[in-house]
């Protein structure tokens, strides 16, 4: 699983322990290729998203699936708003971290869980 993240949630490690507990390994965009992730987060912060912040995207998805990832986790919320306009390589599955926040959010709200199971989800 390929991660996109800032680099505060990159040096976190923040995704890492529970997927390899599952056995998924976490492939990271290189050190050196990060500031192109800050980039596009930092456009989606100042408004200013445009064509470069959407090519640098595809080309930061297409490095995971020329290195055989098979899915991305879009580990920062800035990442999400612009997603609607990328062309995704078709051999990658996305997941939005605030789509399965929310949605976890939404099962635990409706069972009515208490603290201990909701540990599952954290």
């Amino acid at each position: 699983v390929g991660l996109l993240g800032g680099e505060v949630t990159v040096e976190a490690q923040l995704y890492e322990k529970e997927l390899n507990e599952k056995t998924i390994s976490v492939i990271h965009v290189p050190s050196s290729e990060q500031h192109v992730v800050r980039s596009v987060i930092e456009d989606v912060k100042a408004g200013n998203i445009s064509e470069a912040t959407f090519l640098n995207m595809e080309s930061l998805l297409s490095a995971f699936s020329e290195q055989g990832v098979e899915a991305v986790v879009l580990a920062c919320t800035e990442l999400q708003a612009v997603m609607p306009n990328i062309r995704i390589p078709v051999n990658i599955k996305i997941f939005d971290s605030v789509e399965i926040l929310a949605l976890a959010a939404i099962e635990l709200a409706e069972l009515g869980l208490t603290n201990s199971v909701k540990k599952k989800y954290v």
